[in-house]
């Protein structure tokens, strides 16, 4: 079977912060901005690529620190998703849980799973059938930055969208 994987459009997490008194809350305040930056950047991306080569893609969403709820700014592309596997039936999605390798690799199994079943959970809402998607747990097992840094840690925390059966 003819499997194509392309890394496309990022999707990532915005989390803006109310209230921030001290200077480390405005830094962290500043570092989320910048996501927010990025994430518009990549969503912009995503929009720009026409339906054949959004469907060759592997999706990734990007997760807040110790959280499995979907990012907001990852609803537009999940309503793609949703819709190009409402349409080819055929099609198979597994969702890859990640984390950063902050916390013990028990939790982080845990939470890669909840990551990827919050996904599915919001497809099945979306109408795709609960049976085209499939989730894993890779925990921190595959990062694809290495380090002990915000930076590091920040692209490690996300779900992966693979598709198979799609042709390209």
């Amino acid at each position: 079977m003819f499997k194509v994987m392309k890394t496309g459009a990022w999707f990532a997490l915005c989390v803006l912060l109310q209230g921030c008194s001290s200077a480390a809350q405005e830094a962290e305040r500043a570092r989320l901005l910048s996501i927010s930056e990025f994430n518009q950047a990549a969503h912009s991306q995503l929009q720009r690529l026409s339906d054949e080569q959004a469907a060759a893609n592997v999706y990734v969403i990007y997760f807040a620190s110790g959280s499995s709820a979907p990012p907001e700014e990852s609803e537009a592309g999940l309503k793609f998703v949703a819709q190009l596997l409402i349409d080819n039936p055929s099609v198979q999605l597994t969702v890859e849980g990640h984390t950063d390798n902050a916390g013990g690799f028990q939790d982080n199994i845990v939470l890669g799973e909840a990551r990827a079943r919050a996904i599915r959970a919001r497809l099945v809402e979306l109408g795709v059938l609960v049976g085209q998607v499939q989730v894993v747990s890779y925990a921190d097992l595959y990062p694809v930055q290495l380090g002990d840094d915000e930076a590091a840690y920040r692209l490690n925390r996300r779900a992966v969208l693979e598709f198979e059966g799609l042709r390209g």
